[in-house]
This record gives structure tokens, C-alpha cells and sequence, in this order.
């Protein structure tokens, strides 16, 4: 809701993660009235302004222009979200891996014509999903992830290959041969 009568150029954004590994939940909040974290917050520049009055509510649309979208993988997802994404999907920590191999598939699912080679292997379908089949418990559920996985293999990009699947996939064989079954 806007405070006063203004031009909105752009948005703040922050996140918070409850992290519930251990006997007590720890929550990462890297809002800007809360400690500062090496998170940050992001800002995500309209290509158009807004303007709007003092207490009105801002609108939320189920998808952003092309050019604002495109604005925002080019500034934001390439070059700060995903090579740390990518770093995290070969964590040692198998609980931080697969969370990041799931922002993967929330790219998949929400920016499908800028990650084609994540999207190849997303589907409504959970039983069809990649995301959701690789990092289940359920050896089935992960024999499924692997069946998409080989089934889309030409649509698929190498670099993406090389960078995402293959490494994430190498983590988790070096856990299942220690017996980790996270």
C-alpha cells in the first residue's frame, strides 16, 4: 500500500527461510528492518513506472510483460540467483542441495522460455516432474526423475548438463554409497 502520493521505479525484495534441520527452527529473514545478512535485498527496476496515489493497494498480475520478465532474468536470475543456485546442487549437505535443485524447478515452471533446458524436464504432472521425483526419499519417485530426465536428454542443453543435472546427480550417488538417504 503506498504511503503518499508517488512514482514506483522499482521493487525491494527480500526473503525468509526457515531452516529445520536441527531440534529448533532457525529463520533467515533478510527483510530490511531485520539484521543485516550477506543476502541483501534485491531491487527489480520497472522498465515502466507507476504511479500511485497514498493508500492505494499495488496490483499483482499473473505475469509480468515480456520486456519487464526479460529485465529481470538478464539483471537478477542470470547473474546473481543462478551461479548460486548452481553452487548449491552439489552442497555436501543433501537438505541444501535438493532445496536448490527445487528453485531450479520453480525457474522451470515460472520462466520456462528463458531456462528451456529446466523446463524440458518440469511437468504439472508430479509423477512426470523432474523437480519433484529427484529429491523425494523414495527410490521409485527418483527412478522416475532419472526415466524424464533420459527421456528429454536431446531438449536439453549441454551447458545446463554439465552445470546443473550432472553434478547434482554425482552428489547424490556419493550420499546414497554412504548410506546418507536424505
Amino acid at each position: 500500500t503506498a504511503g503518499r502520493d508517488d512514482v514506483v521505479h522499482g521493487l525491494s525484495v527480500h526473503f525468509d527461510t526457515p531452516f529445520t534441520a536441527g531440534h529448533d527452527t532457525v529463520v533467515l529473514d533478510t527483510a530490511p528492518w531485520k539484521v543485516p545478512t550477506h543476502w541483501r535485498q534485491t531491487v527489480l527496476y520497472l522498465c515502466n513506472s507507476i504511479k500511485m496515489a497514498k493508500g492505494e493497494k499495488a496490483k499483482k498480475t499473473s505475469a509480468a510483460p515480456a520486456e519487464d520478465q526479460w529485465a529481470f532474468v538478464e539483471s537478477v536470475v542470470r547473474p546473481t540467483i543462478l551461479p548460486s543456485v548452481r553452487r548449491g546442487v552439489v552442497a555436501k549437505d543433501p537438505s541444501i542441495r535438493n532445496e536448490h535443485m527445487t528453485v531450479i524447478g520453480y525457474l522451470a515452471r515460472d520462466l520456462p522460455l528463458s531456462f528451456p533446458s529446466f523446463a524440458a524436464v518440469h511437468s504439472k504432472n508430479a509423477e512426470q516432474n523432474f523437480y519433484s521425483n529427484v529429491v523425494s526419499a523414495q527410490h521409485k519417485l527418483r527412478n522416475n526423475a532419472l526415466a524424464q530426465l533420459r527421456k528429454q536428454c536431446a531438449t536439453i542443453k549441454a551447458r545446463d548438463t554439465l552445470r546443473v543435472f550432472i553434478p547434482y546427480l554425482i552428489a547424490s550417488l556419493k550420499d546414497f554409497a554412504q548410506g546418507k538417504r536424505d
